[in-house]
């Protein structure tokens, strides 16, 4: 694309002016409001509709093509998603926002339209969102992002720095970001504060959507999603030190000026040093950052789409702690409350400290009444994510008020780096695909749930993020403190939302003994550990007190007031305020207002819980936070009404509680969700039975011992390890990780013929073998054994770009090689030509077929990442130095990795017998399976099916596939990519969090620690931080006894109390 930058950019601004004008003030331009949906019924309820299912990021990663993205789509409905948001991804080959992409977009459109799921789109090509891929820094420079630079005075100024003041001691310069980030495509990123900026981004990369797609339709059926832009200090020269980095833009420099009525230029200094008045400068500077970037991006953008029937939604950078959001975006809540959808992230396998995260989120949308509420969620848990994680996960987010599920990461294409982007993938290539009906089932009535009715806390917390803003080196965490208090609020079943300051001082209004924000009144306000408060925020609790409201205080109360030490506040806020600590919060509560619900047990504060209301009755949704335990507790709620049911997400069944009950018994299984709805909301449910606890069970029949086995699918080898000659050269290099090699020469900036060769050990000769390559018309010549073979795919494995070829006929007993030579070219990560960028791929090759593969073992790892968290069952991972082709067995121990298939992926099939000597038509029977690892488990019984398995309880009715004499027992076990594709060679074994570095020595997010020069130290013998050579691989199968139970038909009711 050719534009003459300027010229465009400054008409485009001057045309635009008034089209894309944002409103003063910071409510939003057309406020949604909470609306009742319909009570669940029976249908509805087994088969969630659309809109309640997940929304995955659709990777749109490679050269595209109608015909294959509407055969995806087509999958996505049969797996159980509502619809997808067409995320340009790493990977992308096709010109983003070119004509072709445009064909691509409505071929997408109209391939969910016919599938019955919907398509929604995504502002930039790859993250964060606001450079249009390139095209928007390229138009001017007054659009390249900023920062404020401290420099020590001897400091030779680097291109792009403008000094603006001078001390003694430092420099003070406004830096411009330079073109040439690889991950900007070559170009750098934009200022976000700057609303000119904002309405070329809107102009280049949502005006077309509506043209296409939304304009004149009337309502908003197409979202936008918007991912991580921020306004974060980070883009400076990295050759030169610095003492301090500053988000800066001449935008913030007015906006400070208009707030405070002086220049900012003046007190410069006071940013970085702590002398005079220095809290209240970085409080003003702060509060301006946040109130700029608000009203620049947010409110801009999201007035933008309301107007063109688009619906604004996606996260921003930085929402995990209040530092972060100081830092990178100033204030999250101010965002959430413009966009018509707002949104979070939740990356990794955990729900650890992300509680002021989601809580942020539920708040605002609350207090501004907006009903669905997104999170990018799963993204870099890795291949080997279950659907007991996915369950965990989503439950996590449904009792904290989130309601749409944005899976990360469905790939288009697993061609190159494109398989290690951030793992999971949620998409055809996984073995378990045919089975993700199920989870999606799950999450979509959880979702539902979630969604139905309005919620009404009592309690509202005080956010501490302006104490974040003026805290000085060595003060207290405040997040850690703020976080303190919602664990105990959740743990004890309270109902709270969080209240910003600058949204109080906006909305909150004092009415009849009660502080309302929004659509929400409180009765209670909660200040946490804090150091600032607005004057604002302490006229409104006075105004509270004096009509008596309750104010309690759980550490240090704050002793500034708008930035300023003001004693004689302070000791009117103390008079005001109950104090108290994190530990005796519950019991200062408990005499002043009481818990929606009352849950004991010894396991009640792992239980998570929410209220929400309609006139039609009452919605209790429960969560067990614990990974691992289930829960049996003790339920006290009212539940105006009458007729209590419990609806089971997990069986798709209700049962019914004791009519006239208040108080019931439940057991939670590790990670599960359940809800109770009374009155009409329960009318509608197709009861299965009264509600019992599950009786006792004893054992019949203990399947130990060995099981005979067959794989449903080709056994697999990952070859990960070349050695390779570069040139004409005969001469090959040690064998080592194609990764490496790849690095290697992309540093060298090598261009020209390249030959590699894959050694694989075979014991025996397989009966059939097959060479999958991923781009097989890179070779252009191919020998095995040296024999010289002419690649002729006719089959695909895992992905339709991976294509196999028979080998068979060419394998020798002993080692075997295959040669491949091609035309290297180095990636060009900063060019304009997408093609350029990704280089030559040259990648693992695998062998396929009826084989198996025998390991070199090694001792085993059991203080793997993610047995270190202690969130999930403990595994040990096997470690292998090395393998070799040999031929399977009929019978197996129950783990199959060190048994033959320590690459496998695909279904595989164990079969066991016991013996009944008559079965009681008093029992019920049971196969309960202790500890499996696989995905799906898929329980047969003397040939029928009795249950498809995925999450706890492994254990399942077989009562009427039962015969007298011997039974037949088969389980079959789906696993995941993880053993295929790795990561193999982290020294964490299994990890929580994976990103592409996972995968290296390089290290980078999530890792963290590595060393560029990775495969050099790993030549010359020397330690790395995470890449090791040896192989680790998960578990895979039945990992302890199989049990046959039996319990009475009509155990002794136990749920009522």
């Amino acid at each position: 694309m050719t534009i003459n930058c300027r010229a465009w950019c400054w008409g485009f601004v001057l045309l635009t002016f008034i089209f894309l004008s944002c409103d003063e003030g910071s409510g939003e331009k057309k406020r949604e409001r909470g609306t009742d949906l319909p009570a669940m019924d029976d249908l509805t309820f087994r088969n969630p509709p659309a809109d309640f299912r997940s929304f995955p990021f659709y990777a749109i990663n490679d050269s595209l093509g109608e015909a294959e993205i509407a055969t995806q789509v087509r999958g996505f409905k049969e797996a159980g998603f509502g619809g997808f948001y067409l995320h340009s991804r790493e990977g992308l080959i096709t010109e983003f926002l070119g004509d072709e992409w445009w064909k691509i977009m409505e071929a997408a459109v109209r391939a969910g339209r016919e599938a019955g799921i919907s398509a929604m789109f995504y502002d930039e090509d790859k993250w964060p969102s606001g450079y249009a891929g390139g095209i928007i820094p390229d138009m001017t420079p007054d659009f390249r992002a900023r920062c404020l630079a401290r420099l020590f005075n001897q400091t030779p100024l680097p291109a792009g720095a403008e000094v603006i003041a001078r001390d003694s001691t430092y420099t003070y310069v406004v830096y411009t970001a330079q073109p040439g980030y690889d991950i900007f495509n070559g170009t750098c990123y934009v200022d976000l504060f700057n609303p000119e900026m904002v309405r070329a981004f809107v102009k280049t990369s949502y005006l077309p959507y509506a043209e296409r797609f939304t304009r004149g339709n009337g309502s908003a059926r197409f979202a936008i999603f918007t991912d991580e832009p921020h306004v974060h200090a980070r883009y400076f020269d990295k050759n030169t030190p610095h003492a301090g980095l500053l988000s800066w833009s001449p935008w913030l420099e007015k906006k400070f000026s208009e707030l405070n009525g002086y220049s900012l230029r003046d007190s410069l200094a006071l940013l970085f040093t702590e002398k005079g008045n220095w809290r209240q400068v970085r409080l003003r500077y702060y509060q301006a950052k946040a109130l700029l970037f608000e009203e620049s991006f947010s409110r801009q953008i999201s007035h933008w789409c309301a107007d063109n029937d688009l619906i604004f939604t996606g996260h921003f950078l930085g929402e995990d702690g209040l530092e972060k959001i100081r830092d990178r975006i100033g204030n999250s809540m101010l965002h959430y409350r413009n966009m018509q959808q707002p949104g979070i992230d939740h990356l990794g396998l955990s729900i650890d400290d992300r509680l002021i995260t989601a809580r942020n989120l539920s708040s605002t949308a609350n207090q501004y009444g907006k009903v669905k509420r997104l999170s990018e969620l799963f993204g870099i848990s890795g291949q080997n994510i279950n659907f007991t994680d996915r369950q965990w996960i989503a439950g996590w987010h449904a009792v904290l008020g989130i309601n749409h599920f944005c899976p990360h990461l469905t790939l288009y294409s697993m061609k190159g780096a494109r398989k290690r982007d951030y793992p999971p993938t949620f998409s055809y290539h996984q073995p378990w695909w045919n089975y993700n009906k199920k989870i999606e089932d799950y999450l979509a009535r959880i979702a539902h749930a979630a969604s139905i009715g309005s919620y009404n806390p009592q309690i509202l917390v005080v956010s501490p993020l302006e104490s974040e803003y003026i805290k000085g080196s060595g003060e207290w965490e405040f997040t850690a403190g703020m976080a303190s208090i919602l664990e105990v609020l959740q743990n004890h079943h309270y109902d709270y939302d969080i209240g910003d300051e600058q949204i109080m001082a906006d909305t909150a209004s004092v009415q009849n003994g009660r502080v309302t924000i929004g659509a929400m009144s409180y009765r209670l306000i909660i200040l946490p550990s804090m150091l600032s408060l607005r004057e604002t925020t302490f006229q409104l609790i006075s105004r509270f007190y004096r009509q008596g409201g309750i104010i309690m205080g759980t550490g240090r109360l704050p002793r500034y007031f708008d930035g300023l030490e003001n004693r004689e506040r302070l000791e009117e806020l103390k008079k005001m305020v109950i104090l108290t600590t994190p530990e005796s919060l519950t019991r200062e509560l408990a005499s002043r207002i009481e818990a929606p619900v009352k849950i004991k047990g010894p396991r009640a504060g792992t239980v998570w819980s929410q209220t929400r209301t309609t006139p039609k009755g009452k919605l209790l949704l429960l969560f067990n936070t614990s990974r691992t335990d289930p829960a049996i507790i003790e339920l006290a709620a009212d539940f105006p009404g009458g007729n209590p049911m419990v609806w089971d997400p997990a069986s798709a069944r209700c049962y019914r509680l004791p009519a006239k009950s208040t108080s019931f018994s439940l057991r939670m299984e590790p990670a599960a969700t359940l809800w109770i709805t009374s009155g009409e909301l329960s009318r509608n449910a197709r009861v299965k039975a009264p509600y019992y606890l599950p009786g006792e069970t004893a054992r019949v029949a203990v399947l130990d011992g060995h099981w005979r086995g067959k794989r449903l699918d080709p056994n697999a080898i990952t070859l990960d390890f070349a050695s390779y000659t570069a040139g004409n050269g005969n001469e090959f290099s040690a064998s080592e990780p194609v990764i490496a090699i790849f690095s290697r020469l992309s540093e060298q900036k090598y261009k020209g013929p390249l030959t590699l060769r894959y050694p694989v050990l075979i014991e025996e000769i397989p009966s059939r073998c097959r060479l999958v390559l991923e781009q097989p018309g890179l070779f252009h010549s191919l020998k095995i054994n040296g024999r010289e073979f002419t690649f002729s795919g006719d089959g695909h494995f895992i992905d339709h770009q991976f294509i196999s070829a028979d080998i068979t006929p060419f394998l020798i007993q002993g080692e075997n090689s295959i040669q491949m030579t091609l035309d290297f070219f180095p990636p060009q990560p900063a060019s304009k030509d997408p093609a350029e960028r990704y280089g030559t791929e040259i990648e693992s090759i695998y062998l396929t077929g009826d084989f198996a593969v025998s390991g070199i073992p090694l001792n085993p790892m059991n203080d793997s990442q993610r047995n270190r968290t202690g969130n999930f069952p403990p595994r040990a991972v096997h470690r292998f130095s090395g393998f070799a082709l040999t031929a399977e067995k009929a019978l197996f121990t129950g783990d199959l990795t060190p048994e033959g298939y320590p690459f496998y992926a695909g279904s595989f099939r164990l079969s066991h017998s016991f013996t009944l000597d008559s079965c009681d038509r008093d029992y019920r029977y049971f196969a309960e399976l202790p500890d499996v690892e696989s995905i799906v488990s898929v329980v047969t019984v003397n040939g029928h099916v009795a249950d498809t398995l995925g999450w706890p309880p492994f254990k399942t009715d077989i009562t009427r596939f039962l015969k007298n004499g011997e039974n037949i027992l088969e389980i079959t076990l789906v696993n995941s990519l993880r053993n295929l594709l790795g990561p193999h060679h982290h020294k964490g074994g299994e990890l929580v969090k994976v990103g592409p570095g996972s995968f290296t020595g390089a290290g980078g997010f999530p890792d963290g620690r590595g060393e560029q020069d990775w495969y050099d130290l790993r030549k010359q013998k020397k330690n790395t931080a995470i890449w090791s050579d040896t192989y680790h691989h998960i578990p895979f199968g039945i990992l302890d006894t199989v049990i046959i139970s039996r319990s009475r038909q009509n155990p002794e009711k136990t749920s009522r109390r």
